[in-house]
């Protein structure tokens, strides 16, 4: 899969399924996934799949490095819009 591809792949998918793969590379320790996934969506206009970054301020901290900072360990609702929404 090519670059463009990927991006592309990720911007399209919902908002949770996106948070989950950014904090599934904080939790397996790969700080460069996370940050090239961080700039994938905050590089991308809103409404083309982009995040704001006071979503992933709540979702992952002031620092945007703690994958537990809202969650508590728990992984983000995949069909859900809101950054606040967790896996029960």
């Amino acid at each position: 899969m090519e670059v463009n591809d990927f991006n592309a792949w990720f911007l399209s998918c919902n908002l949770g399924h996106k948070l989950n793969i950014m904090r599934d590379a904080l939790v397996e320790k790969r700080p460069g996934i996370f940050m090239s996934l961080l700039d994938i969506v905050l590089e991308a206009p809103i409404s083309k799949g982009g995040i704001p970054t006071e979503t992933l301020q709540k979702a992952f901290g002031a620092d945007l490095t703690n994958p537990n900072k809202f969650t508590n360990g728990q992984r983000f609702k995949i069909g859900e819009t809101f950054a606040a929404d967790i896996e029960a």
